[in-house]
């Protein structure tokens, strides 16, 4: 699963923009937790699988809670980029200079509507752009609001230019958002895809596991003498497959996340992959002996 996911994200991340969202996360946490938690599991004794997922389960999660609130600032800074843009093209034909323009929208009493995430990255530009330091720095972490910033500024320091470009400008950001959001409609069918991988590999690992360890107790006396191996799975072969349905859920997953997102670090729908890939192994296991039955030798 790990060689298969790192083709897969490589696959993904090409058909990713060359400027993703900045994302900054600290990862001494989330590794910390995670050897903590392989440490743990394996006093506790518990299975492999269930040592994946306690590691997988701690790592993800500490992730998402440092990945989160910046996922939610680049949504809602990339909600207001279509009606700051208009907004600014109005006043600039209403004979506003770019500048007083931007003050105006700045301005919540004068313009409320706007999230708050928005607000402050506007706020942070205008001061850069007042004191005249590096606009090049980081006002959001969304690429595109860090372009819509780019340009404007451009705009702004080419003085009287025509409310034209600003309606161009406009209509770019709009259809650019538009057709991500119907990109990701028609990928949302993969994510519900990943919910249902782990419920279907762990009951593909338990029919098999059943099936072939059905003829074990009719083959030991057919292989003596011949050389043919009996059947049958030995424990620690069923434990690295159950391992192995918890990690191709999890990479799955984050792939889809990759494509969807552009980012590995929203982590949520792995993490809830991960937590059903580790049930569906433990529910199956406990149903082994009855789907046993079924396929054993008379």
């Amino acid at each position: 699963p790990p060689v298969f996911g790192v083709l897969l994200y490589l696959l993904a991340s090409s058909t990713r923009p060359k400027q993703p969202d900045f994302i900054r996360v600290n990862h001494i946490p989330p590794f910390i937790a995670g050897v903590g938690g392989v440490a743990s599991a394996v006093i506790l004794r518990l299975p492999l699988f269930l040592i994946a997922a306690t590691a997988l389960g701690l790592l993800s999660g500490i992730y998402y809670l440092e990945a989160a609130p910046k996922l939610h600032e680049i949504a809602h800074v990339e909600e207001s980029l279509p009606r700051f843009l208009r907004d600014l093209t109005e006043y600039r034909k209403m004979g506003y200079d770019m500048m007083r323009a931007l003050k105006r929208i700045a301005s919540v009493k004068e313009t409320p509507g706007y999230s708050k995430e928005f607000i402050q990255a506007l706020r942070h530009f205008l001061k850069q752009l007042e004191f005249g330091s590096d606009t090049g720095r980081r006002q959001t972490g969304s690429w595109l609001g860090r372009f819509t910033f780019f340009m404007v500024e451009v705009i702004l320091r080419a003085g009287e230019v025509s409310p034209a470009l600003l309606e161009r400008l406009t209509e770019f950001t709009y259809r650019l958002l538009e057709a991500r959001d119907h990109a990701r409609a028609q990928l949302g069918v993969y994510r519900m895809l990943g919910y249902v991988t782990p419920v279907m590999l762990a009951l593909v690992v338990n029919l098999t596991t059943s099936l072939v360890s059905g003829f074990g107790p009719a083959t030991p006396n057919l292989a003596e003498g011949t050389g043919l191996p009996a059947f049958g799975f030995t424990p620690l072969e069923t434990s690295l497959m159950d391992c192995s349905v918890v990690l191709s859920s999890f990479v799955i997953a984050l792939v889809t996340e990759k494509a969807l997102r552009g980012t590995v670090l929203s982590m949520k729908p792995a993490l809830f992959s991960m937590c059903l890939s580790a049930a569906s192994v433990e529910a199956f296991s406990l149903l082994a002996p009855y789907t046993g039955k079924m396929f054993s030798v008379p």
